[in-house]
């Protein structure tokens, strides 16, 4: 079974989408190991920080540095929308930069799957992938993704085929054969 279309800039959009939502669950732990670091080291500064006011004297009561202990609580959440807004930066200045320095990204392609394995041709070439070379199939209600890496996928367009029926068909018959590769 195969399909034929044109890629556009929404199914890139998508895409990126996808691998967000995919890369999330990539970065989530090291956002929370550095959100449990910097408060760690703002009780530390506001443990060993004197407040302005008062004179550092060994064995004197200390007294609590509350500029330090709201940076503290501030400074996790700042590195957490800072980095968030700086990767889903990159990925839009990313897929811009594509869509403009290669223009065989929106030529037509073709897509076959047969039940050893998938073929991708398009102005580039032609790739064949076996089925356990694909890490996942997503199905979306637009698009299918065939992720053959974290950050690599073949896309394709539902609005390439007939009708939802055919699109949901292929989904199910690549599915049919990813399941079987993966099980041998």
């Amino acid at each position: 079974m195969q399909v034929t279309y044109t890629v556009q800039p929404a199914d890139f959009e998508a895409l990126a989408a996808q691998a967000r939502n995919s890369s999330r669950n990539r970065f989530i732990p090291a956002l929370l190991l550095l959100t449990v670091l910097s408060f760690a080291a703002s009780l530390v500064f506001s443990h060993y920080l004197p407040a302005p006011h008062h004179r550092v004297v060994r064995y004197a009561p200390q007294t609590r540095n509350y500029l330090a202990e709201t940076l503290g609580m501030l400074l996790p959440m700042v590195f957490v929308v800072g980095f968030w807004f700086l990767m889903m930066r990159q990925a839009k200045t990313q897929q811009t930069k594509l869509l403009k320095t290669k223009p065989e990204f929106v030529q037509p392609r073709t897509i076959e799957i047969t039940p050893d394995y998938l073929r991708h041709q398009g102005a580039s070439g032609e790739v064949k992938t076996r089925w356990k070379g694909i890490q996942k199939i997503v199905e979306t209600a637009t698009h299918i993704f065939f992720w053959v890496s974290p950050n690599e996928a073949h896309v394709v367009p539902k609005r390439a085929f007939a009708n939802v029926e055919d699109a949901t068909q292929f989904a199910q018959l690549a599915t049919k054969y990813w399941e079987q590769a993966q099980s041998k």
